[in-house]
Formats: structure tokens, C-alpha cells, sequence
């Protein structure tokens, strides 16, 4: 590949990881993101699962994001790492 390719590439790393990770820490930018998908898949649990009650489906919506929250931080940076390597 082109010299030229991995310029832009670098770019958009820095611009992710300063986005989303400061000091090895995640940024606070993620946390608007998480409630909107928590509220739409409360909707959509509250919608689906017409036969239990709402507070159910919106505690089954909250475990999930949370458990996807969580598995996503702690996958996130190695398979950033990995695609990243595997590119360059």
C-alpha cells in the first residue's frame, strides 16, 4: 500500500483514541451514547416483550447494555490494537 494510505490512517487513531480514551481512562463522551441506547432498547424491549410487565423488559434492557457496556470496555483497546497492527 501507499506511503499516502497510512497518514490518514494515523489520523483517524489519534482522533479515536483522544476521542473516546484520555490517560487510559474512557472519556465521559461515551456516556450520552450508552443512555440513548439504553432508552431506545427499553422501547424496543418494552414493545417486544408485550407478555411480561414494562419494568421487566427495562431491567432486561438495562443488564444487557450494561453487560455490552462492559464487555466493550474491556475488548475495545485490544482489538483497536489488533486492527491497527494488522493494517500497518
Amino acid at each position: 500500500m501507499p506511503s499516502s494510505f497510512f497518514s490518514p490512517l494515523a489520523r483517524i487513531q489519534i482522533f479515536l483514541e483522544s476521542f473516546f480514551y484520555a490517560a487510559d481512562r474512557i472519556s465521559p463522551r461515551l456516556l450520552p451514547a450508552e443512555l440513548v441506547i439504553l432508552l431506545a432498547e427499553a422501547a424496543l424491549y418494552m414493545w417486544l416483550f408485550r407478555d411480561c410487565s414494562k419494568r421487566k423488559a427495562a431491567l432486561y434492557a438495562l443488564a444487557a447494555n450494561l453487560a455490552s457496556f462492559l464487555l466493550g470496555l474491556y475488548l475495545a483497546k485490544p482489538v483497536w490494537k489488533f486492527v491497527v497492527n494488522t493494517m500497518l
